[in-house]
């Protein structure tokens, strides 16, 4: 049984990696892992990325803001997140995404629904956690209120 959007987004209230489709990527780009990050505000989600795309992002946060490199996170693929496969994955934790909860089921103009969404891990290692929430609040690009909405761990 599908569940709808609006039960789904609710229920995230803690850590928990997800697995869905970006409607802002391109429409053949594969679906994605992403993390939420428990909030202050319970009316607000936010989604930080995992993502293979190591090199780009060296050379993209290289060229733009050097201190953002600080922001991003290696994972162990198999041991961090068993279904992560990829040696070159990491956390982006300089670009989240945020927005009210409702934004996220409303309009597929965040996440695209039409695709499938699923909550792959709701246990995620004390020590990951503590590291993304260093590196969101340490972020140079992330704005100062989302900082401010993040739960200390």
């Amino acid at each position: 049984m599908k569940l709808p959007p609006s039960i789904i987004i609710t229920s995230l209230s803690g850590f928990c990696v997800c697995h869905f489709k970006d409607a802002e990527h391109d429409p053949k780009a594969p679906l994605h892992y992403h993390i939420s990050i428990p909030l202050k505000e319970n009316d607000y989600l936010l989604f930080v990325l995992l993502t293979s795309k190591l090199d780009s992002k060296i050379d993209y946060y290289d060229r733009t803001n050097k201190k953002a490199l600080n922001s991003i996170i290696s994972i162990q693929p198999y041991k961090d997140f068993s279904f992560i496969y990829k040696d070159d994955t990491v956390i982006d934790c300089n670009q989240p995404i945020f927005n009210r909860k409702q934004e996220f089921f409303e309009n597929n103009k965040i996440i695209n629904w039409e695709e499938d969404f699923e909550i792959k891990l709701r246990d995620i290692p004390i020590d990951l956690k503590k590291r993304i929430v260093f590196a969101l609040k340490f972020s140079p690009i992330v704005k100062p209120y989302i900082k401010n909405l993040i739960l200390d761990i």
